[in-house]
């Protein structure tokens, strides 16, 4: 991390003047070859923390998760099934227990001040375990000091423990600029989160302080960001947090700006039918394959390309979806995919699924 830009460890941050979009300088693989899958006709549930899963909000938002039938399908029979909900609620008592063995130093590679240390900063946390549907998680900085704390707030990272690592969620991507945390003052983010909402930007969580993330479970996450103190500017440290949300997850369902689903034989295609010249299309198709990274039901709730695709995989037959939307969000999920997923992976497991991404414009 230098002084002018500070330093992100999974993406690439361009520093840019005020006001201005920050250019995305990777990609997620693009071509992926199909290979049959196995029928899909049950899926086990995700169990909660573990795999089996100016201020600005995300640019567009979802507040049901109903398609709308194709025209060519009938009253009563729609040309598709979606997989099943997630599990029942977590108990806030359970997921108290899921948080007691994690160490907060561990979402940092660097020198890290967690609730409770003896430093230099005071970091607190504040539910330590919130509702999903009620609460907001405060996480609070306090300079004690008589110098002041140089930093970016718009480099913080939301991690969730995912039984075995820390999985990066959010933001998608970070711009450049500076931040004091003056002496002897605090400064305050604010994480919610809401059932229904997709990222249509990168810029979609570009918060200072009040951070909404779209589509959250039960379970245990981490909050952190880093900076230096004015008198060491090559002694760089991070402040961070864990919390939990307690209750229950929000099904990874189809946006509401699908307009049509239609079957082409072992093919459903999704379209949310953009203007021909915004349009490109985002396909996930089937294999029986073992998987190179597992995603999240967190992460198929931040993009409009995987809502849009992975909830269709329970209906008989299908080996492969196929989304139409918008440009923006088919260039995003392959951003999003290269952040959260080692660079290598091109086959990726959700629940008992696996598949392989293709995009086109």
């Amino acid at each position: 991390m230098s002084r002018e830009t500070l330093a992100n460890d999974w993406i690439r941050e361009a520093s840019l003047p005020s006001g201005t979009t920050p250019s995305i300088l990777f990609a997620g693989g693009q071509f992926r070859i199909m290979r049959r899958r196995q029928i899909l006709t049950t899926v086990p549930a995700l169990l909660a923390g573990c795999l089996g899963g100016g201020d600005s909000t995300p640019s567009a938002t979802t507040s049901s998760r109903t398609p709308t039938p194709s025209a060519t399908s009938t009253e009563t029979e729609q040309p598709y099934d979606l997989i099943p909900e997630e599990p029942a609620s977590v108990t806030t008592a359970e997921v108290r227990e899921q948080l007691a063995a994690r160490d907060c130093s561990t979402l940092t590679d660097l020198p890290t001040t967690c609730p409770g240390d003896d430093a230099r900063l005071r970091v607190s946390v504040s539910p330590t375990v919130g509702s999903l549907r009620d609460d907001a998680i405060e996480f609070i900085v306090e300079n004690p000091t008589d110098e002041h704390f140089t930093t970016n707030y718009r480099n913080w990272k939301l991690r969730k423990w995912d039984g075995t690592k820390w999985r990066r969620l959010a933001p998608l991507a970070i711009p450049g600029g500076q931040d004091r945390l003056a002496a002897g003052d605090s400064h305050t983010h604010r994480i919610s989160t809401v059932a229904d909402r997709v990222a249509r930007d990168p810029d979609a969580y570009w918060a200072t302080a009040d951070v909404t993330i779209g589509g959250l479970g039960p379970g245990v996450y981490g909050f952190s960001y880093d900076g230096y103190f004015e008198s060491t500017p090559d002694d760089e440290r991070a402040v961070a947090a864990v919390f939990g949300f307690a209750g229950k997850a929000s099904p990874v369902r189809p946006t509401d700006n699908v307009s049509r689903v239609e079957r082409e034989g072992a093919e459903l295609v999704v379209s949310e039918e953009p203007p021909a010249d915004d349009r490109a299309e985002f396909a996930v198709s089937f294999t029986d394959a073992k998987p190179d990274a597992r995603l999240l039901s967190e992460h198929a709730h931040q993009l409009a390309a995987l809502s849009n695709t992975l909830p269709y995989a329970a209906t008989e037959g299908i080996e492969r979806v196929r989304y139409v939307g918008n440009a923006a969000d088919v260039d995003l999920a392959a951003t999003y995919l290269s952040v959260v997923t080692p660079d290598s992976a091109t086959r990726f497991g959700f629940r008992d699924l696996v598949f392989e991404t293709s995009s086109t414009d």
